[in-house]
């Protein structure tokens, strides 16, 4: 989270934060929403409000990458770094939360996950004994779905703790189908929504921001100019006032710093134009670094990037605060906009040279599966790519993530050329199908199941491989003339199967019907001696 933005204008907001931070101080925790647009500030409010917090826990979903619980796993981590024995005695239910951290020894060989969530609140009720603690979980557009089931479990547990969890999330281009969606309606008819949305700057924030960053007060027409420009993003507005000044396109003025004549230096128009315009005078191995860092991600690994580029570069974008050096051995983008300017910025080929050396080394270094995956697929190695969604489906059934499961598996099935690995193939299908079955997504196991069946049926010559229609006539299924291929005028074993299935389906409606029909029959016959209309 960025400690170099200043804030202003959030007053109200902030205030709202900070009655929820002494509510769970007092010992009624929440789940607290934050929802906003693209670089509006939400994680550097949620910053400040946990600041004055004992314990504050931090984690963050990562695009593209996010691996089952991921948010989770990286918040309680984040405590584990300042006090590795903090969950030493978590209790009975440890064995299940170690599953997701392996650090805390053997984990349990099997669990449910009702289990594992609870083992979660645990660890949260734990960690909170003896001082309140706040949770931030932040880029939650980017969360993986079991991550939101859980936070959606924890809601109501949440009031009778001194636990506050924040989760921020872009509101922006949020799809229809995304499981946030989901979990602010469950929250919502459970009375428990508590949300905060974060609305742009206005002018008069603008111009303190302005105040902040800038040597000097700015002049009315600046102030205009950057509002005009940046709609009132905090972000944009701080990336600009760094592409105005590396331009030198600022000047002391009668009524304060102005702008020099727009003719000569235009003023940036997008945030990837500010991005870019902001490290125009970083070296060499600086610009060499960016390309590697914005390929790596929003978050990274020091070590790692290391390995794809001089120290040196790292070290001088750390400088100019492009980039935060975080937890011990790690560091991430002040914000997400600008690893996202500067990823577009790398070229093609570059960039998948870097996705495949990563590849390589994240395979070595026992990094998660999906987070592989996503690198082979970014270097153009789809076969990779396929091997590594298939291991990070699988792990995800291993911590009972039955939607991330479906997801993993799906993405690998969609790169699965024909006649290739058919056993895996079938394997990887029996699993989605499953999955589908336990995830309580309708309809989500028919397709595979179909699938399924339609490929085994192929294996042992009873039809075609995956039929794509319903049914098959004449000389297109047997030949001329519709017989066998004996010639022996019997129909073909699958058009036998067919029959036989036929037949079967009818048996079973006319059982059916049968049933159905006495169910209307009277249950007993009438008592003799009384007729229709006699009294009892």
């Amino acid at each position: 989270m960025s400690t170099q933005t200043p804030l202003v204008g959030r007053a109200e907001e902030l205030a709202r934060l900070n009655e929820a931070v002494e509510r769970a101080q007092e010992g009624h925790g929440s789940l607290l929403l934050l929802a906003g647009e693209a670089g509006v500030g939400k994680s550097r409010l949620a910053q400040e409000a946990a600041s004055g917090a004992e314990v504050v826990l931090y984690g963050a979903a990562s695009n593209g990458a996010t691996v089952a619980y991921g948010p989770i796993v990286a918040a309680l981590r984040s405590r584990l770094r300042a006090d590795p024995d903090a969950l030493a005695d978590c209790g009975s239910l440890v064995s299940h939360l170690a599953l997701l951290l392996p650090e805390l020894g053997k984990a349990a060989d099997e669990s449910e996950r009702a289990t594992i969530f609870e083992a979660v609140r645990c660890a949260f009720a734990h960690l909170s004994a003896e001082q309140p603690a706040v949770v931030v979980l932040d880029d939650l557009q980017w969360s993986d779905d079991t991550t939101l089931e859980l936070l959606a479990a924890l809601a109501a547990p949440l009031r009778e703790m001194p636990v506050l969890v924040l989760g921020t999330y872009r509101s922006d281009g949020l799809p229809r189908e995304h499981r946030l969606r989901w979990l602010r309606n469950e929250l919502r008819r459970a009375g428990l929504l508590e949300e905060l949305a974060l609305e742009p700057l206005d002018q008069a924030g603008v111009e303190a921001l302005l105040g902040e960053l800038l040597p000097e007060a700015p002049s009315p027409t600046l102030t205009r100019t950057v509002y005009d420009r940046t709609l009132g993003s905090p972000f944009f507005v701080e990336e600009l006032v760094t592409a105005l000044q590396a331009r030198g396109s600022l000047r002391s003025g009668r009524v304060g710093l102005e702008l020099v004549e727009r003719d000569e230096i235009p003023v940036p128009d997008s945030v990837r134009e500010a991005v870019l315009v902001g490290i125009g005078e970083v070296s060499a191995e600086g610009r060499e670094a960016a390309e590697a860092a914005a390929v790596l991600g929003p978050q990274f690994d020091l070590g790692l990037a290391a390995e794809l580029t001089p120290a040196a570069g790292l070290a001088e974008l750390i400088e100019i605060g492009l980039l935060e050096e975080r937890a011990a051995g790690t560091a991430a983008f002040r914000h997400a906009l600008a690893q996202e300017a500067l990823y577009a910025e790398v070229p093609w080929a570059r960039r998948r040279d870097l996705h495949r050396r990563l590849a390589h080394s994240l395979e070595q270094t026992g990094g998660s599966s999906l987070e592989v995956a996503t690198h082979w697929r970014g270097a153009g190695e789809e076969p990779r790519a396929r091997e590594a969604l298939v291991e990070a489906a699988r792990a995800s059934e291993a911590v009972c993530a039955h939607r991330d499961t479906l997801r993993a598996a799906r993405e690998g099935l969609e790169l699965w050329p024909e006649d290739e690995a058919e056993e895996l193939r079938l394997e990887t299908l029996a699993g989605l199908r499953a999955q589908g079955g336990q995830s309580g997504i309708r309809g989500s196991a028919a397709p595979a199941g179909r699938d399924l069946r339609a490929r085994r049926r192929a294996r042992q010559g009873l039809c075609r491989p995956a039929p794509r229609r319903r049914g098959v006539r004449g000389s297109r299924a047997t030949g001329r003339g519709g017989a066998g291929a004996a010639g022996d005028g019997r129909p073909p074993p699958a058009r036998r199967s067919l029959r036989r299935g036929d037949r079967a389906r009818q048996a079973g409606r006319r059982r059916g019907q049968a049933g159905r029909a006495g169910r209307h029959r009277r249950p007993h016959p009438r008592p003799p001696g009384r007729g229709r209309g006699q009294g009892r």
